[in-house]
């Protein structure tokens, strides 16, 4: 059966969309898994019961994707946004999602009842040194999409393992949101790209062996899923 939450550090996880459609197509296989690969647009997050009385809304604040031959991932942080009067909640929730594309396409999983091979890691991180590396990762980023990013032709010597890389960055009063593919590059952005992907994936890692108390609930916020992702996150 489909895991639509993959690993939390909650007692309970909550998927949270308006209505259900069915699909089984090759073209709507792929809209599932890419709405799962996205996730949502905010989550709340329950620490303990008393937390329902807040807001506690994590949003979307960075996401990077990678598209390769055989496989799709993604690493995102969510931060709470200002909540006045309530106390602000500490901490931000990171998210890793990797998409076992070529499993999938060789299976020919869109003609049974399969849904897409992905593995879901998403938890919240209260500890601040957990995430002040991963903040000043993205800070480092942050720096290079300010100054503008010019991207230039990727000599045929420079390989990389990748052939599709999207950003997307919301600041407080404007967001940045950009995608190229192998043929381009801007080798500064790239590395700083891959440092934050990998210093959120090995911060999760972390906080999974060593960091033992689980929260309330996780109450993920999908503004718009593709209609063919409705119903898979509904019924699990």
């Amino acid at each position: 059966m489909f895991d639509a939450y993959g690993e939390t550090n909650a007692h309970r996880v909550q998927n949270r969309i308006r209505r259900k459609v069915q699909a089984h197509t090759l073209l709507q296989f792929r809209r599932i898994a890419r709405t799962l690969i996205k996730g949502p647009d905010s989550i709340l997050v329950r620490r303990n019961t008393s937390d329902y009385n807040k807001l506690s809304d994590f949003q979307l604040v960075s996401r990077i994707a990678l598209q390769s031959i055989n496989r799709v991932s993604s690493w995102a942080i969510y931060q709470e946004e200002q909540n006045e009067p309530h106390e602000k909640v500490p901490g931000c929730v990171l998210r890793y999602v990797t998409w076992d594309a070529k499993a999938d396409l060789e299976s020919r999983s869109w003609e049974s009842e399969n849904s897409p091979r992905v593995t879901m890691v998403t938890r919240y991180i209260e500890d601040e040194p957990y995430c002040g590396s991963v903040m000043q990762s993205r800070l480092d980023l942050d720096a290079i999409l300010i100054d503008g990013i010019t991207l230039e032709p990727r000599p045929e010597t420079n390989t990389v393992e990748w052939y599709g890389i999207e950003i997307y960055r919301l600041f407080e009063r404007s967001y940045f949101e950009l995608g190229w593919n192998s043929s381009m590059q801007n080798l500064r952005c790239e590395i700083a790209l891959i440092n934050l992907a990998k210093t959120i994936e090995e911060t999760l890692h972390e906080h999974q062996l060593y960091t033992f108390s689980n929260i309330e609930a996780l109450e993920m916020i999908y503004d718009s899923p593709s209609q063919e992702a409705m119903e898979l996150l509904l019924n699990t």
